[in-house]
């Protein structure tokens, strides 16, 4: 019998802060940005992350970051906020977790993955091996990675799909798309439920007025692996949602999309 996705949630581990005008916004105060995760139940009773933000001891004690990371990215978070604490409290088991696919491997996408031992994690090839070879400030930490013990580098083939060059067809309903640019192996993850083709975009850009202007705000500029690719994978993720109606494009840090995201349960800043 064919696996499908039934339903597909969002949420968040806490909050970070930003100032404005790093988002490209008119101002310099802060501003809450999520660290979006979701979780998606199949019909065989196991569920699929797409990344998995801070973990349960990071959330009770903010520190275990590490100050400089805590500080520079602003990080907000309180107990029991984490991932599997939240899918606790929503029913559901976290070891039914079996899958945790990474947009790509820096602290607050995978921070995480520690609360899921028995889950697989899987990244691109490239993400990886830039990962491993990177310091603490491009915002990989080793600890995360000695964490991963069932991770699974992957490589995406030349097969074009939705306009982007390269993809990975995971299962029938799951599908990685290269957006490297941001880090060296960034991904989008397409996952069908239904009608809906949803695209979790990562950090391909930090808002959706960042995807539609066609330009990289301070902050994307500031962070991206190579701005030229990041260029790229921004106008083929803003083209395929104009282009198909079905899609929705979902970014990591973007909270007004957060606000209109169907939520694991409510969140607030």
């Amino acid at each position: 019998m064919r696996t499908t996705v039934q339903r597909i949630r969002f949420t968040t581990t806490g909050w970070m802060e930003t100032p404005g005008f790093m988002l490209g916004l008119p101002h310099r105060h802060n501003v809450p940005i999520p660290a979006v995760v979701a979780i998606c139940e199949k019909s065989n009773g196991t569920i699929v992350l797409v990344d998995a933000g801070w973990s349960a001891e990071e959330c009770r004690r903010p520190s275990s970051i590490g100050l400089a990371h805590q500080h520079i990215l602003g990080v907000r978070v309180q107990p029991q906020q984490d991932v599997a604490s939240q899918m606790r409290r929503a029913g559901l088991d976290p070891h039914r977790v079996t899958t945790i696919i990474a947009t790509h491997l820096h602290l607050d996408h995978i921070g995480g993955a520690v609360d899921f031992p028995n889950a697989e994690i899987i990244a691109a090839h490239n993400e990886v091996t830039e990962a491993y070879r990177s310091s603490w400030m491009k915002g990989y930490r080793r600890k995360d990675l000695e964490c991963l013990r069932r991770l699974r580098p992957v490589r995406l083939s030349p097969m074009p799909l939705l306009g982007f060059s390269h993809s990975f067809e995971l299962d029938e309903e799951i599908t990685l798309l290269d957006t490297h640019g941001h880090t060296s192996g960034h991904l989008a993850v397409a996952i069908r439920q239904g009608s809906t083709l949803w695209i979790h975009g990562g950090d391909v850009a930090y808002q959706h007025r960042e995807l539609s202007s066609g330009s990289l705000c301070p902050l994307s500029q500031f962070l991206a692996h190579d701005r030229a690719c990041a260029r790229v994978a921004q106008r083929r993720l803003y083209r395929c949602g104009q282009e198909h109606p079905h899609v929705r494009v979902v970014l990591s840090h973007d909270a007004q999309g957060f606000a209109t995201l169907p939520a694991l349960d409510e969140q607030m800043p």
